[in-house]
This record gives C-alpha cells, structure tokens and sequence, in this order.
C-alpha cells in the first residue's frame, strides 16, 4: 500500500513513516496541504494520513481539494491529529470527505488497527461524498477555525502567564545567586580575615621568641600567642559546630538543671572582660532557684553567644540577663532576655544577622571581628530546643534578645539534682603532688609528644607508644597508674582498638584511660566513653585543664 503522510512536525513525520514502513508499506511525505496535493496529483496513492493545523494549506482544504477531484476522491483520507480533537472537529472532519478521524497520540499497534480498518471498508464500498453547498462548508470550516483560534489565544495566554512567571522566578533566582555569589565573598574574605589575623601573632611572636636573645617580654608575647589562639579555636569551633548542627548530628541529652545557677557561673566566666570594658553584668530573676529539663550543654552555648555579643557590641553602660516562667495559650515556657545598652541593631537587618556568615556590618568595612555565626548557632540550638528567638533594638539605644524555651515548672523536692560545686583548680592538680607512678601517652605526632613531655616533667615518669601495636605491648610490660590515648594514629591505626584490647585483660579493667583527642565533635565523648575510655580530653588543652583531668581520674 503506497501512504502519502502529511504533517508539519519532522517527528511526527519521522515516527509514523516508521510505524507504516514496519508493515510493507511504501511511505511518502509532505510538509503541508500544498506540497502534498502536488505529488497526489503526480503519483497513485491508496492513503492519506494528514494532521490539520499546517501552514499554507492546512488539512481540512486538503480534503477538500482532494474530495473535488475525480481521481484523488477515490483515496481513502484519514485525520490524525492533537490540536483539533473535540466532537465538532471530527464531525466537520467527516462532512469535508474524510473516512476516520484519530486522535494523537495512539499507542502503534492501535493506530495500526484503526488504520487499516478504515483503509478496509472504504476499499470494499469506497463512500461517496455528498457535496455540500460552498456556503456551509465555508460556514462550519470558519466556526472551526475561531474555535481553534480562540483556544490557541487561550493556550497563548496561558503560555505567555507562564512565561511570565518563569521570568520573575529567574529574576528572583538571578538575584538570589548574586546574593549569594556576594555572601561567599564576604564569608572567603571574613574567613581569611578570622583565620589570618590571630595568625600573625601566633607565628609573629613565636618567631620572636626563638631569634631575639633580649626578649624581657616572654611572658606577655607568650599571652598574646595564647589570645591569638583562642581566637582562632573560637573561629574553628563555630565553623565546626554550624556543620554538626546542620548535618543533624546532635542529639538532645535532656536533664534538670538550676538554670540561675547556671547564668551565674556563665556570668562569672566573662565579668573580667566585661570590667575590663567599664560595663557590669547583672541577673533578675524571679527566684533564687530555676530548675527546667534541658540540655546543659546546648544552653550553655546559646547563653554564652548572647553575653559574650551583648559584650563585643557594648561600649558603657551594662548588660542585664532576665529570667522567668511564662504561660501562653496553655503552654509553658522559662523566658530569657538578654539586654544591653550597645550600638543596636537596624530593623532591616533583624532576620539577616540570624543568617550563615552574616553581621550587620559586613565587607571592608565592617566594624567588629568575628565570623558571624554566633546568632546563627544560637537560632537553630534554639529551635533544635523546640523553642524561639526574637530581637528588639534601635541604632545606638541598645538591643534585646527574647528566648523562649518550652518548660514547664519543675517540683525538685524528692529529685536528686545534681549541684555544680565550683571547682578549686588549683587544689585539684596540687594533690598531684602526693601521686607517683608512671604514665603512658599513646600519640605519633611529635610536637604533642613534645608538649606533654613539659606539662607533665614535674609531675610524673612518662613513657611514649607510637601505635596501638607498641601501647599494648608496653601496657603488658610495665605498671602505668593511668594512660593517655591517642584516637587518629595515622596509616589507619585506630586508639580505640587499642582501648578495647586493654579492658580484654582483667587486671586492667580499671585503669584510667583518657582520651586525648582532636575528634571534638557532639557525640565523639560519649562513644569514646561507651568504648571504655574513663574520660574525655579534646584537642587542644592547656596545662591546667590536662593536670585536673588527670587529677579527676586518678583521684
């Protein structure tokens, strides 16, 4: 059978000449009505299959033409179409001389079928056309066309709508990556600055104290060295605590605690820096006594970002910490403010310094260091909390800081809270000095090796394993009064294989093994705890806090 194919779309075109082709049929096409009614004139044809909408001549005024002529009459015509498909276009369709209407899209085999169905019956009794009066046919062709019209201009509106909308979410979008594009800038440029500047001291003054002969300054440089890295553990910390939080690692560790007490010692920990500044810290609270169910921990951080801000953007006057229970549609809540009499906050820019990286100064010329991140711990400890956070300032008069933290009043009579008993430091490490016994540190890094060897050459014989391999065979050998442990050995060796081998042998079930590790993240102390480690000491330490550590263990 030879088919002659008539659409304007190439891959309609392509795809139903390979449908007809799979069954032996000789395929010929046309682009539209014009070109297809010269090759019928030139060539036999047993079928035409035309789509409708074309340009130049499109399907209707090719059946018709067709339906004038003696020979072309005689070819069986079928529509096959997507744009006309209501009732009244096929109806139309039949009245101008076609013998099938199908509508696009049709699964092949289906298409197959109603193909040669029609192509069948018509071949067996070939329909004769009654001829309709120029008049109707004009009349019913033009009511097919303003339908089509009108739906394509509602198609149109639609499509230019959506347009439209792509537009504003490509501007929105185009916006938001310039903004975006500007925030990484400030943040490479904040942490380069953060990372950088306490840097120059850190090596400035090493460098110093190992080449000037006449230095009668050590122990100052040595105190700006520490306050440089301070700075620089602070940077990191906040860097690596966004990350933990955001990846959803922390889980809440719930517990009653004296919340008063808590801001107390919190207080206490920054007073010197705030005299320093001629400001005074002080707390209201309603009682003496405060207790909720909370994570100390997380509590403690979101407290000591809001004091330690109130102090950074304060110059004079004071900072006030407010406490009390509060009762809302049923709900119970312990509300925090904290308040101070600094520079403010502007109001455009109360979302935005709750954002990653943001400070309400930023670029060049920004006015106060930091990494902009301590609002935007305080936010997400907050809600992780099931709590809120709010903020009330104006420029120069000062700003406020609303914390609400779902609570409900706690009767401790009959609980056993635990009571933090403040620590005297240095009688902790003085007892010390009625200890003796051999240490082993478990470590491959030579600098902490070396510092160790310092902290403790007063205090104890200390002895070294590079590897898990080496401490357990020393561990066998001699009798240590407690051991430090490396975790990150290198090249794979792993200080918590060392730990379980160690609790393996009885006569060793007991005895103190602190961890002493960089792995400082939420839930690394509990699994080095779990493991059997009988403490905890992050990367880096000073002097004191390893002393009291060990004091703690051995004690």
């Amino acid at each position: 059978m030879k088919i002659m194919i008539v659409d304007d779309n190439s891959d309609n075109l392509e795809m139903l000449e390979i449908i007809l082709r799979s069954q032996n049929n000789n395929v010929d096409t046309a682009i539209n009505g014009k070109i297809a009614l010269e090759k019928l004139k030139a060539n036999k044809y047993d079928l035409i299959i035309s789509d409708i909408l074309m340009p130049v001549m499109d399907g209707f005024q090719l059946c018709r033409e067709c339906r004038k002529d003696e020979e072309l009459r005689k070819i069986c015509f079928i529509f096959y179409t997507a744009t006309y498909i209501d009732s009244k276009d096929e109806e139309f369709s039949k009245s101008v001389g076609a013998q099938q209407f199908i509508r696009k899209p049709q699964d092949p085999e289906i298409l197959l079928q109603i193909i040669n169905d029609a192509y069948n019956k018509f071949s067996e009794a070939p329909i004769i056309h009654e001829e309709q009066k120029e008049e109707e046919i004009l009349k019913l062709y033009n009511e097919r066309l303003v339908a089509k019209l009108e739906k394509k201009n509602i198609d149109l509106e639609k499509e230019i709508a959506a347009h439209k909308k792509t537009v504003e979410e490509l501007i929105i979008a185009k916006d938001k990556a310039e903004e975006m594009n500007r925030l990484k800038s400030n943040f490479l440029a904040n942490m380069s600055h953060e990372l950088r500047t306490p840097m120059v001291g850190i090596l400035g003054f090493s460098e110093l104290i190992q080449t000037e002969k006449n230095l009668d300054t050590t122990k100052e440089l040595g105190m700006l060295i520490s306050k440089s890295s301070s700075r620089l553990m602070n940077t990191l910390n906040s860097i690596i605590n966004l990350s933990i939080v955001e990846s959803e690692r922390i889980t809440v560790h719930e517990q009653i605690i004296n919340i008063v007490e808590l801001i107390t010692r919190i207080i206490e920990i920054y007073e010197n820096e705030a005299k320093s500044k001629g400001l005074t810290i002080r707390m209201e609270a309603e009682n003496k006594a405060i207790f909720i169910k909370t994570d100390e921990k997380i509590i403690t951080d979101i407290l000591t970002n809001l004091l330690s801000n109130a102090i950074k953007f304060t110059d004079r006057g004071d900072i006030t910490i407010s406490l009390r229970y509060d009762t809302n549609n049923d709900k119970n809540f312990v509300s925090i403010e904290v308040k101070d009499t600094g520079i403010g906050i502007e109001e455009s820019q109360f979302n935005v310094i709750f954002d990653e990286f943001r400070q309400a100064s930023e670029g060049l010329s920004r006015s106060f260091e930091g990494t902009g991140l301590g609002l935007t711990l305080c936010k997400k400890y907050i809600e992780l909390l099931g709590g809120t956070i709010l903020v009330k300032s104006k420029l120069n008069m000062g700003s406020t800081f609303f914390v609400k933290l779902p609570s409900s009043k706690i009767n401790v009579s009959g609980i056993n809270v635990n009571k933090k008993v403040p620590i005297d430091l240095d009688k902790q490490i003085e007892q010390l000095n009625y200890i003796q016994g051999k240490i082993l540190y478990v470590e491959d890094d030579d600098t902490n090796r070396k510092l160790m060897k310092i902290y403790l050459k007063d205090k104890f014989e200390l002895d070294f394993a590079l590897n898990t391999k080496e401490a357990l065979q020393k561990v066998k050998e001699n009798n240590y009064i407690l051991i430090l442990m490396d975790i990150n050995l290198g090249h794979g060796d792993n200080g918590i294989v060392a730990v379980k081998e160690i609790r393996k042998i009885e006569k060793f079930k007991k005895l103190p093994i602190i961890a002493v590790t960089a792995y400082a993240m939420f839930g690394d102390k509990e699994e080095f705890i779990h493991v059997g480690c009988s403490d905890y000491l992050p990367k880096p330490y000073n002097k004191d806090t390893l002393l009291s550590t060990i004091a703690k263990n051995l004690n």
